[in-house]
């Protein structure tokens, strides 16, 4: 594809060797901030920040990715953190290049040893604290969240742990969310097609991830 090595040339630079000021920053967290506020007014993102925070009591999983209001504020004062969160985690050994599209095979792989085959890996150990691990769950958990407007439709969903990632547990995973949420399944069928009061959505999905995650069924 033309323009494919200056294209690699510019992701090579953004990795390797990433500026950072407090200005970037500061307009980046007001950006962030404003999907944050966007957020706030979806009933679904609200439960679902209630179901893992309810699920994960130690373990990061507990929070979305786009994390708390009094981070994001925070952020222009942790410049500090952020760059030690590049160093740390922007590794060769933690990245992988994807090149797709109708490419000649050879000169990709010219392409990317050109931009990408000098980077060294480091032999520092990362400085980034380690995930806590979340203790065992014994028992049930349950919370609930009151929308704003009566009028709202009600959602619900449930979640089961599961083991952490490995290539056969995520295929199986992966094989039950699709066969519990295709419309031909006998769930589907009885929660939207033959129920008296049916479900307006009916979703199953695994979360695929390192550390024991969640499956979650959507309604």
């Amino acid at each position: 594809v033309k323009g494919m090595g200056k294209i690699l040339e510019i992701e090579a630079d953004r990795f390797r060797q990433l500026s950072l000021n407090e200005d970037m920053i500061r307009r980046e967290a007001g950006a962030v901030m404003g999907e944050y506020r966007k957020g706030r007014n979806s009933p679904s993102n609200l439960l679902y920040e209630k179901l893992i925070s309810t699920a994960f009591v130690q373990h990061g999983y507990g929070h979305s990715t786009i994390g708390h209001k009094r981070d994001l504020k925070a952020m222009p004062q942790g410049m500090k953190h952020i760059q030690q969160f590049y160093y740390d985690h922007y590794r060769p050994e933690n990245t992988v290049v994807v090149v797709a599209g109708g490419i000649k095979t050879a000169a990709a792989f010219q392409a990317i040893r050109k931009h990408f085959g000098k980077w060294k890996a480091k032999t520092a150990q990362s400085s980034s604290p380690k995930p806590t691990k979340e203790l065992a769950q014994k028992g049930a958990r349950k919370a609930s969240i009151v929308w704003k407007n009566s009028k709202t439709t009600p959602l619900l969903k449930i979640a089961y742990k599961t083991p952490a990632f490995s290539p056969k547990s995520a295929a199986r995973l992966a094989l039950i969310a699709e066969l519990l949420g295709a419309k031909s399944s006998p769930l589907w069928q009885k929660l939207i097609v033959h129920s008296k009061a049916p479900a307006l959505f009916f979703s199953a999905k695994d979360s695929r991830r390192i550390d024991p995650g969640l499956f979650t069924l959507s309604l």
